[in-house]
């Protein structure tokens, strides 16, 4: 079908949605940011510390286990740890291990199965087909004698009031350690488990299934020597130089690979994993460290010493981060040191694509300064970086104070600007158009907020709550929204576990918001907006004011968003003296203001997660598919959540993208400059909340079509357009014509499973609902056009020829309301069905409806008729008015056919007593209209298939002037129009038809048929009348005649005279005059003057 006016906006919409949301997910590579000098760009948070990275919730250590220590009777050796994949955490008291969950202290598991003093506990996944598919994960247990490995199964709660409950099984899986006590156990995602021991050797477990044959069981396997080492008895070992002692190791899930960090020297071992199964191949060792540490920061105002870049820990750049740096490592300073395990990584980081799977070296790239350094009270420590939690941008270091307390160092990375500006309200920030909004400066900088929180506790340990998006969170904060949960943090301290969140820029300027509330104090605003721009702060107030619950809050929102949006300005501002309207001469753009732009972003921002989503995708039968769909239908179910409050607020503030009316103030401003263009704003607004509209109802009709399983409604598609819908993600829905039709195509495929179901009542059912939540969407023409299809699929289902009857009207009805935008396709489809229907008439009223339609103007057949009104345009409409004209003929041609052979049985039947009515009224209804384009094109037809009688049976304004001027063959329009007003009795118009047939010059006519015209034309103005000098006249032609009868008869028996036989054939061919004849005839032959010489 044709595009309306409102899909042709949204598409135009869609296509900048598009781009925003490109460029607001677009994140430049860590490499890029970091490629330079060591960088050192910290910025102070908005509020205080402990207002920016929020202890949530305070876990202490079960008192019952507490008094198991205090009531025992000896020295007790306790260990403690986090298990955050299943929210629990451990705690050894000798031999036994406690696990408890950290929202009930009451749930609590004991393992006491062995007597050996338990050193460490460690969650890893398990290798695949070795346990059951209930076992997520394995317990790693070490003890100085033995390695031990349970099984853990977890059990979701059923409800968000019942905790997950775990269960620790038995596996059989234990090995002798060697009184080596592992001091650190990890595990790959793809179930191999690494630990390091005190000693500093690096081991492998090495497990398989008990139950499958030929099974080896489980062992440690040495990592850290090489397999030659292995076979050398100990004494032999002592004279040979000592192995490096590794003391921590980090493994890269994404890229297979695994680093270690060696004691002494702080040297880093890449190792990869990923060649082949259970592969172990060192690639590189980098032992100077340090020394292109120094080198690095040769030009530094200090002067480092090798002691600064003591390394402490190590940590994965996720790919989402980067695809150049894959390591950073943190030093007891707080240094942050960046690597690359492929070579020349950081000098070629634009060309990530042509890197290898494999790592091939190590190499040092960049060093990134600690933060300022922090005061020191007296008895505190020396600030030492003692452990590190990192990922996707996000670090936070504990740093012990005392031997009771210790300090959380967080820093994020951030797009808020380092440097003030004016403020917004005095000096918006406008870019110049919403499209660059969001780009990046030519040099980007890597810049973080640096917050320092004191706690005291003496912290042990610090991780992210939520393991399962480790390496997959979103980098840039700004994009966040208010009703996403912050990043959760839990840190360990030997009395409790502390709960943190990490407020990002929306939820720091909702506390804003709630501050505001006792202190109305605006510079707290005007701060948040010179540090992320107008554009991304409004584009948070909005994401506030669609999502917060608290009324007074939503206002405040909604008061900043407009009062701190700035306004529209334009791009050449340049105007000339004396321009009284106040115009910028020659303006052609607008730069849309904060408040435009960043509800463009925001808009952007909420569609993003279904805006490439193939919601129709295939998925298959089986649970996981099942599973799939679900998610597939929260993602859209929340999307359209999201759209639809942000469509309230823009409902809430009409002026904000209304068309302004001729009252309002604005209108009478003195400067219609600024009018101008803030109308512009507003009409760019308007458009996209008309996107906003149409994509709330996209969603809505997407919905529908699960709730009426997809899957088998697709499944009645051609196999070329199941592949297509298949294909089909949400944008093309809504901003390409193919999409568009798809979704057409669809709604078809669903009537006719309802159809199937329900003939009578229920037949329509999806035009009702698609009417009342997707009328935007589809538009009325959409709407007539199902209404017509379900009205066609119930006269097929029908029983009675009254209902059958009633229900094609109401087909046609529809159809022709939405005649303009049936294509040509549907068009045919639909008399088809007509035709088998026995409902002729039928298509040539919907035919005539569609040509009328398309061209309501005429301008096709005023095309027709003259070559100066024929142009493209206007050919293409004559074009499509005589393509949608074939649909008629193949009607009557049908009709044809039914008056000679009867109608086929797989039709429905008309009686044949009733069929010769039949017939007439359809050709009646041809006649019936007031088409002249197609009468023409309907009189070729008749023409072209012999059917002059017939045609004769009807009178139109257009037959006589269609014989007349487009007939090229005169003596067959003359004969025509004599049969027809010979037939209507009007004696002097077949007079006239008849005296210019006889004298019309044509070989097709001889002289007897000429003189026999002239006698009928005698008769014809007798019988009409028309006076004695007419009749003379014909008198007198026919008397001429005669004498040129004669001539010709004699002139014919002069056979041997090739004169004579030349001067007959022109004599049989015309009529001359009696001077015409003496002249040109009896003048040339003897014999003539001889007979008519007197």
């Amino acid at each position: 079908m044709p595009q309306n006016s409102t899909q042709e906006t949204s598409i135009s919409a869609g296509k900048l949605i598009e781009q925003v949301i490109n460029r607001d997910q677009d994140y430049p590579d860590l490499a890029t940011l970091l490629n330079g000098p060591p960088s050192e760009s910290y910025i102070k948070p908005l509020l205080s510390a402990d207002e920016e990275f929020v202890q949530t919730n305070r876990v202490p250590i079960p008192r019952r286990f507490i008094n198991i220590i205090v009531d025992s009777q000896t020295q007790c050796r306790c260990f403690m740890g986090l298990l955050p994949d299943i929210g629990r955490a451990w705690l050894t008291i000798d031999c036994n291990l406690y696990i408890w969950n950290l929202n009930d202290e009451n749930d609590y598991y004991e393992y006491s199965d062995q007597d050996q003093i338990i050193v460490r506990a460690e969650l890893v996944k398990p290798k695949p087909d070795v346990f059951g598919d209930h076992i997520k994960h394995v317990l790693v247990i070490s003890t100085p004698l033995q390695v031990i490995l349970l099984a853990v199964s977890t059990k979701q709660a059923q409800s968000s009031t019942n905790l997950d409950t775990i269960s620790l099984f038995a596996t059989n899986m234990t090995m002798p350690a060697d009184d080596e006590q592992m001091e650190q156990i990890g595990g790959t995602d793809d179930g191999r488990i690494f630990t390091i021991g005190r000693s500093g050797t690096v081991y492998e477990i090495e497990y398989h299934n008990p139950m499958k044959w030929l099974s080896k069981g489980c062992k440690l396997i040495k990592r850290s020597e090489s397999s030659f080492m292995s076979y050398i008895v100990p004494q032999f070992r002592y004279f040979m130089s000592t192995p490096p002692r590794a003391r921590s190791f980090v493994i890269d899930n994404e890229r297979k690979v695994l680093y270690i960090l060696y004691k002494e020297t702080d040297a880093i071992e890449v190792v990869y994993l990923g060649s082949q199964f259970n592969s172990y191949k060192s690639i590189y060792t980098l032992s100077t460290i340090k020394e292109n540490a120094i080198q690095i920061c040769r030009q530094q105002s200090r002067i480092f010493s090798p002691s600064d870049f003591d390394i402490e820990t190590l940590h994965v750049i996720s790919k989402a981060e980067s695809k150049n740096i894959h390591l950073m490592a943190v030093t007891t300073t707080g240094h942050r040191l960046y690597f690359s395990h492929h070579k020349d990584s950081f000098r070629a980081f634009g060309n990530s694509s042509n890197l290898p799977i494999e790592p091939n070296t190590l190499e040092l790239g960049h060093v990134r300064s600690p933060p300022p350094t922090l005061t020191r009270n007296a008895g505190e420590l020396a600030p030492t970086y003692y452990q590190t939690y990192y990922d996707c941008g996000m670090s936070v270091s504990i740093i012990p104070k005392t031997e009771d307390s210790s300090s959380l160092r967080i820093t994020s990375v951030t797009s808020a600007k380092a440097a003030t500006a004016a403020a917004p309200s005095a000096q918006p920030q406008v870019p110049t158009s919403s499209i660059s909004m969001m780009a990046m400066t030519s040099r980007p900088t890597y810049s973080e907020t640096d917050i320092t929180l004191e706690i005291n506790e003496r912290i042990l340990a610090v991780t992210e709550t939520n393991q399962q998006l480790v390496g997959r969170h979103y980098l840039k904060e700004n994009s966040q929204q208010l009703a996403s949960p912050p990043r959760q943090f839990m840190a360990l301290s030997t009395l409790s576990v502390l709960f943190f969140s990490k407020l990002r820029p929306v939820d720091i300027l909702y506390k804003i918001f709630v501050k505001t509330r006792e202190e109305p104090d605006t510079t707290l605003i005007q701060s948040f907006f010179e540090r992320y721009g107008q554009v991304q702060s409004c584009a948070m107030c909005l994401s506030i004011a669609c999502s917060s619950d608290e009324r007074d809050i939503v206002m405040k929102a909604n008061d900043t968003f407009f009062a701190y949006g700035g306004l529209p300005t334009s791009t050449l501002p340049t105007q000339i003296p004396g321009n009284h309207l106040g115009r910028a001469i020659g303006q052609t753009d607008v730069a849309y203001s904060g408040k435009h732009d960043g509800f463009v972003l925001y808009f952007a921002r909420i569609i993003a997660p279904v805006w490439k989503l193939k919601a129709f995708a295939y998925h298959g039968n089986d649970m996981n598919a099942h599973l799939i769909y679900t998610q597939i239908q929260s993602t859209l179910s929340n999307t359209k959540v999201n759209l639809l409050q942000l469509k309230e607020f823009m409902d809430r503030n009409p002026k904000f993208h209304n068309a302004a009316s001729i009252s309002d103030p604005r209108l009478q401003a003195v400067d219609s400059n600024i009018v101008s263009l803030e109308l512009a704003e507003q009409k760019s607004a308007h458009e996209l909340y008309l996107m906003l509209v149409q994509s709330i109802e996209a969603l809505s009709f997407i919905e529908f079509l699960f709730d009426s399983t997809v899957q088998n409604i697709i499944s009645d598609l051609h196999d070329e357009r199941q592949a297509k819908v298949y294909n089909l993600d949400f944008s093309a829905i809504l901003t390409t014509t193919e999409g568009r039709e798809l979704t057409r195509e669809l709604v078809i495929a669903a009537i006719t499973k309802y159809g199937s179901s329900y003939s009578q009542d229920g037949f329509n059912f999806v035009s009702k609902h698609l009417e009342r939540f997707c009328s935007s969407f589809f538009g009325p023409n959409d709407i007539s056009f199902f209404k017509g299809i379900e009205y066609l699929r119930r006269a097929m289902h029908d029983e009675s020829d009254m209902e059958r009857v009633h229900s094609l009207r109401n087909s046609l009805y529809n159809f022709k309301d939405a005649a303009a935008y049936i294509s040509d396709a549907k068009l045919e489809s639909i008399c088809r069905i007509y035709i088998q229907s026995s409902y002729h008439t039928g298509i040539l009223e919907l035919a005539l409806e569609r040509a009328k339609k398309i061209d309501p103007q005429d301008k096709g057949a005023a095309a027709s008729e003259s070559v100066t009104a024929l142009n493209e345009t206007t050919a293409k409409l004559l074009a499509a008015r005589i393509d949608t004209y074939k649909n008629i003929f193949k009607a009557l041609e049908d009709v044809l056919m039914l008056e000679k052979s009867g109608v086929p049985s797989d039709r429905v039947p008309i009686a044949s007593q009733y069929l010769p009515a039949y017939v007439s009224k359809v050709f009646d209804t041809a006649m019936a209209s007031d088409d002249k384009l197609f009468h023409y094109q309907l009189y070729n037809w008749f023409l072209s298939h012999g059917l002059e009688s017939k045609l004769l049976e009807y009178e139109t304004p257009y037959l006589i002037p269609y014989f007349e001027q487009y007939i090229p063959d005169r003596e067959k329009s003359l004969g025509f129009m004599y049969q027809f007003y010979n037939q209507k009795h009007q004696y002097r118009e077949a007079f006239g038809c008849l005296y210019r047939l006889a004298t019309l010059p044509s070989e097709a006519l001889d002289l007897d048929k000429r003189i026999e015209l002239m006698s009928q034309a005698l008769i014809n103005a007798k019988c009409g009348k028309l006076g004695p000098e007419a009749e003379d006249a014909v008198n007198e032609l026919i008397r001429v005649a005669g004498m040129q009868g004669r001539i010709k008869a004699i002139l014919q028996g002069m056979t041997d005279n090739v004169e004579a036989r030349q001067a007959v054939n022109e004599l049989n061919h015309r009529l001359y005059t009696q001077q015409q004849l003496e002249g040109l005839f009896i003048g040339r032959f003897s014999v003539l003057k001889e007979i008519f010489g007197n």
